[in-house]
């Protein structure tokens, strides 16, 4: 590790440093009942999200390729939605789930708040294709 990047790594939060060192869910399943995939489109960060839902609730696998804060943001939206009901991701509407995930990341850098972006989309992804799954 360079020594700007352990600086840098420094002054993220704690919850931060746990998912990007250890992040969660990651991986694939070998028939996913849909696959997304989403960038932050400045900066090329990608996560491949692998989606397998029963009838009421989802399990999710994740591949990130990106910042430490990209990785870690992944971890925790696959954190927050592995096994959760479908309703109660319906309930939280994207705009909120952002706000929320904004405050509990905080003290990451401010120029450094673009990089959730890939994660918050990640999440809206799921949302969408969850409402057409229902159908």
């Amino acid at each position: 590790m360079s020594m700007k990047f352990k600086e840098e790594l420094r002054s993220y939060p704690p919850i931060i440093l746990k998912h990007f060192m250890d992040p969660k869910h990651i991986g694939s399943f070998t028939k996913p009942t849909f696959t997304l995939v989403t960038s932050n489109k400045g900066c090329n960060d990608m996560i491949k999200s692998y989606i397998l839902c029963d009838s009421t609730t989802l399990s999710i696998k994740i591949k990130v390729f990106g910042c430490a804060i990209t990785i870690a943001t992944a971890s925790m939206v696959a954190e927050l939605l592995q096994n959760k009901p479908f309703y109660e991701i319906l309930k939280l509407p994207t705009t909120t789930f952002k706000k929320e995930l904004i405050k509990g990341i905080k003290g990451i850098p401010a120029d450094r708040l673009k990089c959730i972006e890939a994660a918050c989309e990640m999440y809206n992804l799921i949302r969408e294709e969850l409402k057409n799954f229902q159908k």
